[in-house]
């Protein structure tokens, strides 16, 4: 749960990235993606448009830039209120292929929003935390930190 307007501002103003470096022996990429979901159910996936960069090692490929969109320029333009949000998740996919050997990490964060006055009650976000973790969408340390933050 969101516990105050300082954690709200701060997921507000994030931007997802997603970048791309590539030549002969070296590829890596690094991928950032945010989920909304509503709670009545709405779930929009990769809802915010994620700013990035290629770079490349080979001769002729032009490096380049592009700009994305904060949380909050996401949410106007899907005309969604705060209000209506259940959850946001960030979630970031990271791979690097060096000389034959690959390296991933995934990370994932999730941030529940909710009235005082709401009725979701702690035994409901632990039940949505542990069906996000049986569909995969998050991860155990994910889901041992909601644990903790609603027992």
């Amino acid at each position: 749960m969101l516990k105050s307007v300082k954690g709200l501002e701060k997921i507000l103003s994030i931007i997802p990235s997603n970048s791309r470096y590539t030549g002969s022996m070296v590829e890596s990429w690094d991928n950032h993606k945010i989920n909304i979901i509503l709670k009545d159910g709405t779930r929009f996936d990769n809802a915010v448009k994620p700013g990035g960069s290629y770079r490349s090692t080979y001769a002729y490929d032009t490096p380049e830039d592009w700009d994305g969109e904060s949380v909050q320029d996401a949410l106007i333009r899907l005309e969604i209120p705060i209000s209506s949000i259940l959850r946001i998740e960030f979630l970031q996919e990271e791979k690097d292929y060096r000389e034959g050997s690959c390296n991933d990490y995934i990370n994932d964060e999730i941030w529940f929003f909710a009235e005082e006055n709401e009725k979701i009650t702690k035994d409901e976000m632990i039940a949505s935390a542990a069906k996000l973790l049986a569909e995969k969408k998050i991860g155990f340390g994910e889901f041992k930190r909601i644990i903790k933050e609603n027992s």
